[in-house]
């Protein structure tokens, strides 16, 4: 695990010094330019989604591999669609909250409605369920989750 993880934040470099030909064919298509880049903006990085791929990977979300799971979180195409297992959307709306405070203000909101829109999330429902895991009166699997995201969002 820790080779493949290492692996994953050596290709992420990778692709920032080293042009991706896929990447210079998109632009010469007729797009532009300012589509190419929110497409492929990275709100977070491999390293922090790694680590919350461990953790709900068939718990919180449907088995997905960590480079699907990434591109997802980062709102980039996939042909993988991250699903929310049943029980599990209060929780999930709670590690939305966690990782869009760690995103800038301009950054949050426009994340935050589109990774609702993707896991088909009711912005009321997740604005009157985020909370619920580290509320007075969580339930032990909430709790437990919320200490889990605790030790990697810190």
């Amino acid at each position: 695990a820790d080779i493949y993880r290492q692996s994953c934040l050596f290709l992420d470099i990778l692709k920032k010094y080293i042009p991706d030909g896929k990447q210079e064919n998109k632009s010469s298509e007729p797009i532009s330019q300012q589509e190419t880049t929110e497409e492929q903006q990275e709100y977070f990085s491999m390293k922090l989604l790694s680590l919350i791929h461990e953790v709900c990977k068939g718990e919180q979300f449907e088995e997905i591999s960590a480079p699907d799971f990434y591109a997802n979180m980062n709102l980039h195409p996939c042909n993988c669609k991250l699903k929310i297992k049943p029980r599990e959307k209060i929780r999930v709306c709670y590690l939305i909250f966690l990782m869009s405070e760690k995103l800038s203000k301009q950054d949050r909101d426009k994340w935050k409605d589109r990774i609702l829109k993707l896991l088909d999330i009711d912005d009321s429902y997740y604005k009157s369920k985020y909370k619920e895991p580290v509320s007075d009166f969580p339930s032990d699997s909430n709790q437990n989750f919320a200490k889990e995201m605790e030790h990697i969002f810190r």
